[in-house]
Protein backbone atom coordinates (compact mmCIF):
# COMPACT_ATOMS: atom_id res chain seq x y z
CA UNK A 1 0.00 0.00 0.00
CA UNK A 2 2.71 2.37 1.04
CA UNK A 3 4.36 1.74 -2.75
CA UNK A 4 1.50 2.83 -4.68
CA UNK A 5 1.51 6.06 -2.86
CA UNK A 6 5.27 6.76 -4.95
CA UNK A 7 4.02 5.35 -8.70
CA UNK A 8 2.77 8.83 -9.40
CA UNK A 9 6.22 10.43 -8.17
CA UNK A 10 7.90 7.55 -9.90
CA UNK A 11 6.97 8.59 -13.46
CA UNK A 12 7.31 12.73 -12.24
CA UNK A 13 11.24 11.55 -11.72
CA UNK A 14 11.26 10.08 -14.53
CA UNK A 15 9.56 13.42 -16.53
CA UNK A 16 12.35 15.05 -14.87
CA UNK A 17 15.64 13.31 -15.88
CA UNK A 18 14.01 13.42 -19.50
CA UNK A 19 14.22 17.08 -19.11
CA UNK A 20 17.58 17.15 -17.40
CA UNK A 21 19.06 15.04 -20.69
CA UNK A 22 17.92 17.07 -22.96
CA UNK A 23 19.18 19.85 -21.53
CA UNK A 24 22.85 18.21 -21.57
CA UNK A 25 22.22 17.21 -25.31
CA UNK A 26 20.93 20.84 -26.28
CA UNK A 27 20.25 21.05 -30.32
CA UNK A 28 20.09 16.90 -30.72
CA UNK A 29 16.94 14.60 -32.58
CA UNK A 30 17.52 12.56 -29.06
CA UNK A 31 16.59 16.13 -26.74
CA UNK A 32 13.31 16.46 -28.81
CA UNK A 33 12.07 12.81 -28.24
CA UNK A 34 12.99 13.27 -24.76
CA UNK A 35 10.83 16.50 -24.22
CA UNK A 36 7.89 14.31 -26.32
CA UNK A 37 8.52 11.12 -23.31
CA UNK A 38 8.41 13.80 -20.95
CA UNK A 39 4.93 14.76 -21.96
CA UNK A 40 3.59 11.21 -22.12
CA UNK A 41 5.13 10.44 -18.52
CA UNK A 42 3.45 13.90 -17.30
CA UNK A 43 0.37 12.30 -18.37
CA UNK A 44 1.21 9.05 -16.69
CA UNK A 45 2.02 10.82 -13.54
CA UNK A 46 -1.79 12.34 -13.50
CA UNK A 47 -3.63 9.02 -14.45
CA UNK A 48 -1.72 6.96 -11.86
CA UNK A 49 -2.51 9.67 -9.02
CA UNK A 50 -5.98 9.87 -9.42
CA UNK A 51 -6.73 6.13 -10.44
CA UNK A 52 -4.09 5.02 -7.10
CA UNK A 53 -5.83 7.39 -5.41
CA UNK A 54 -2.24 9.08 -4.27
CA UNK A 55 -2.54 12.86 -5.00
CA UNK A 56 -0.48 14.76 -2.71
CA UNK A 57 0.98 18.21 -1.79
CA UNK A 58 4.20 17.24 -2.34
CA UNK A 59 3.53 15.19 -5.40
CA UNK A 60 1.90 18.38 -6.95
CA UNK A 61 5.04 20.23 -6.18
CA UNK A 62 7.15 17.81 -7.78
CA UNK A 63 5.18 17.49 -10.34
CA UNK A 64 5.57 21.80 -11.56
CA UNK A 65 9.33 21.07 -10.87
CA UNK A 66 9.24 18.43 -13.41
CA UNK A 67 7.39 20.53 -15.73
CA UNK A 68 9.31 23.70 -15.24
CA UNK A 69 12.57 21.58 -16.30
CA UNK A 70 11.15 19.51 -19.24
CA UNK A 71 8.57 21.38 -20.89
CA UNK A 72 10.36 25.22 -19.92
CA UNK A 73 14.20 24.77 -19.50
CA UNK A 74 14.67 22.22 -21.71
CA UNK A 75 12.75 23.83 -25.27
CA UNK A 76 14.34 27.30 -24.42
CA UNK A 77 17.63 25.73 -24.01
CA UNK A 78 17.19 24.11 -27.56
CA UNK A 79 14.80 26.94 -29.08
CA UNK A 80 18.11 29.28 -28.43
CA UNK A 81 20.29 26.41 -30.42
CA UNK A 82 17.90 27.15 -33.48
CA UNK A 83 18.72 31.46 -33.34
CA UNK A 84 19.49 32.52 -36.86
CA UNK A 85 22.15 34.43 -35.50
CA UNK A 86 25.09 34.85 -33.02
CA UNK A 87 23.73 38.23 -31.18
CA UNK A 88 22.72 38.09 -27.85
CA UNK A 89 19.23 39.13 -28.43
CA UNK A 90 18.64 35.83 -29.48
CA UNK A 91 18.67 34.68 -25.92
CA UNK A 92 15.57 36.77 -25.47
CA UNK A 93 12.72 34.48 -27.00
CA UNK A 94 14.11 31.32 -24.80
CA UNK A 95 13.60 33.66 -21.60
CA UNK A 96 10.07 34.82 -22.22
CA UNK A 97 9.39 31.38 -23.31
CA UNK A 98 11.26 30.33 -19.81
CA UNK A 99 9.28 33.34 -17.60
CA UNK A 100 5.82 32.43 -19.19
CA UNK A 101 5.88 28.65 -18.59
CA UNK A 102 7.16 29.36 -15.17
CA UNK A 103 4.57 32.31 -14.40
CA UNK A 104 1.85 29.71 -16.49
CA UNK A 105 2.66 26.73 -13.98
CA UNK A 106 2.88 29.18 -10.69
CA UNK A 107 -0.84 30.30 -11.68
CA UNK A 108 -2.17 27.12 -12.10
CA UNK A 109 -0.69 26.02 -8.85
CA UNK A 110 -3.10 28.66 -6.89
CA UNK A 111 -6.16 27.83 -9.15
CA UNK A 112 -8.75 25.46 -7.46
CA UNK A 113 -8.93 21.43 -9.58
CA UNK A 114 -11.21 21.96 -12.81
CA UNK A 115 -12.23 19.95 -15.38
CA UNK A 116 -10.76 22.30 -17.73
CA UNK A 117 -7.72 24.57 -18.37
CA UNK A 118 -7.33 27.84 -17.82
CA UNK A 119 -4.54 29.03 -20.99
CA UNK A 120 -2.77 26.58 -22.72
CA UNK A 121 -1.08 24.29 -20.23
CA UNK A 122 2.82 24.37 -20.16
CA UNK A 123 2.83 20.62 -22.01
CA UNK A 124 0.59 21.61 -25.01
CA UNK A 125 3.44 24.87 -25.32
CA UNK A 126 6.31 22.26 -25.10
CA UNK A 127 4.37 19.82 -27.83
CA UNK A 128 4.28 22.87 -30.08
CA UNK A 129 8.15 23.69 -29.79
CA UNK A 130 8.36 19.88 -30.33
CA UNK A 131 7.14 20.53 -33.70
CA UNK A 132 8.75 23.21 -34.34
CA UNK A 133 12.30 21.35 -33.92
CA UNK A 134 11.20 18.53 -35.85
CA UNK A 135 10.17 20.75 -38.29
CA UNK A 136 13.60 22.03 -38.42
CA UNK A 137 14.93 18.68 -38.48
CA UNK A 138 13.11 17.56 -41.28
CA UNK A 139 13.74 20.97 -43.07
CA UNK A 140 10.07 21.86 -43.96
CA UNK A 141 10.35 24.38 -46.06
CA UNK A 142 7.86 27.01 -44.19
CA UNK A 143 9.32 26.58 -40.66
CA UNK A 144 12.37 26.81 -42.13
CA UNK A 145 11.56 30.35 -43.77
CA UNK A 146 9.72 31.16 -40.22
CA UNK A 147 12.76 30.57 -37.78
CA UNK A 148 15.56 32.16 -40.50
CA UNK A 149 13.53 35.43 -39.98
CA UNK A 150 14.11 37.85 -36.53
CA UNK A 151 10.41 38.48 -36.36
CA UNK A 152 9.06 34.85 -36.71
CA UNK A 153 11.74 33.38 -34.42
CA UNK A 154 11.02 35.41 -31.63
CA UNK A 155 7.24 35.50 -32.49
CA UNK A 156 6.49 32.01 -31.90
CA UNK A 157 7.57 32.51 -27.92
CA UNK A 158 6.02 35.28 -27.38
CA UNK A 159 2.92 33.19 -29.17
CA UNK A 160 2.94 30.97 -26.91
CA UNK A 161 3.62 32.74 -23.51
CA UNK A 162 0.31 34.78 -24.91
CA UNK A 163 -1.84 31.76 -24.61
CA UNK A 164 -0.63 30.22 -21.78
CA UNK A 165 -1.21 33.18 -19.96
CA UNK A 166 -4.80 34.38 -21.30
CA UNK A 167 -8.06 33.03 -19.69
CA UNK A 168 -8.86 31.30 -22.36
CA UNK A 169 -10.90 27.81 -20.82
CA UNK A 170 -9.20 25.06 -22.76
CA UNK A 171 -11.05 21.12 -22.65
CA UNK A 172 -8.70 18.77 -21.34
CA UNK A 173 -9.09 14.79 -20.83
CA UNK A 174 -10.67 15.40 -17.64
CA UNK A 175 -13.29 16.95 -19.32
CA UNK A 176 -14.42 14.01 -21.39
CA UNK A 177 -18.07 12.76 -21.15
CA UNK A 178 -18.89 9.35 -21.78
CA UNK A 179 -19.75 7.98 -24.41
CA UNK A 180 -17.33 8.71 -26.44
CA UNK A 181 -19.41 10.49 -29.22
CA UNK A 182 -20.23 13.15 -26.59
CA UNK A 183 -16.81 14.71 -27.55
CA UNK A 184 -16.71 16.46 -30.98
CA UNK A 185 -14.22 18.93 -30.02
CA UNK A 186 -11.72 16.31 -28.68
CA UNK A 187 -12.48 14.20 -31.76
CA UNK A 188 -12.18 16.85 -34.17
CA UNK A 189 -8.20 18.01 -32.85
CA UNK A 190 -7.73 14.64 -32.88
CA UNK A 191 -8.10 14.06 -35.92
CA UNK A 192 -6.40 17.21 -37.28
CA UNK A 193 -3.45 15.86 -35.57
CA UNK A 194 -3.81 12.30 -37.65
CA UNK A 195 -4.58 13.83 -40.80
CA UNK A 196 -1.13 16.25 -40.76
CA UNK A 197 0.48 13.15 -39.06
CA UNK A 198 -0.59 11.22 -42.63
CA UNK A 199 0.54 14.33 -44.78
CA UNK A 200 3.11 15.63 -43.39
CA UNK A 201 4.70 14.10 -40.05
CA UNK A 202 6.90 16.68 -38.58
CA UNK A 203 3.72 19.83 -38.73
CA UNK A 204 1.61 17.20 -37.04
CA UNK A 205 2.12 18.86 -33.30
CA UNK A 206 1.94 22.21 -34.64
CA UNK A 207 -1.45 21.59 -36.37
CA UNK A 208 -2.88 19.74 -32.90
CA UNK A 209 -2.13 22.81 -30.87
CA UNK A 210 -3.58 25.41 -33.95
CA UNK A 211 -6.71 23.32 -33.27
CA UNK A 212 -7.01 22.80 -29.86
CA UNK A 213 -6.40 26.48 -29.00
CA UNK A 214 -9.39 27.52 -31.91
CA UNK A 215 -11.75 24.38 -31.00
CA UNK A 216 -11.42 25.24 -27.70
CA UNK A 217 -12.28 28.87 -28.36
CA UNK A 218 -15.67 27.68 -30.14
CA UNK A 219 -16.11 25.29 -27.30
CA UNK A 220 -16.26 27.30 -24.30
CA UNK A 221 -18.53 29.95 -26.55
CA UNK A 222 -21.06 27.51 -27.15
CA UNK A 223 -20.80 26.28 -23.46
CA UNK A 224 -21.92 30.08 -22.37
CA UNK A 225 -24.50 30.30 -24.83
CA UNK A 226 -25.91 26.89 -23.39
CA UNK A 227 -25.86 28.22 -20.03
CA UNK A 228 -27.17 31.59 -21.01
CA UNK A 229 -30.49 30.11 -22.04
Amino acid sequence: MALKRHIPSFFTCCNLVCGLVAILLGENLISYWLIFTGMWLDVFDGVAARVLNATSAIGKELDSMADLITFGVAPAVIYYHLAPGESWIYFIPSTIFLLGCALRLAIFNTLESKVTFTGLASPAAAFFMFGIFMSVHAEVPLIQKIMSDRIGYFAIPIFLVIMMLSKLEMFSIKSMKKPWYNNPFHGLAVLCFLVVLVVNPPLSPLAAVFSYIMLASISIKNFKKSMSK
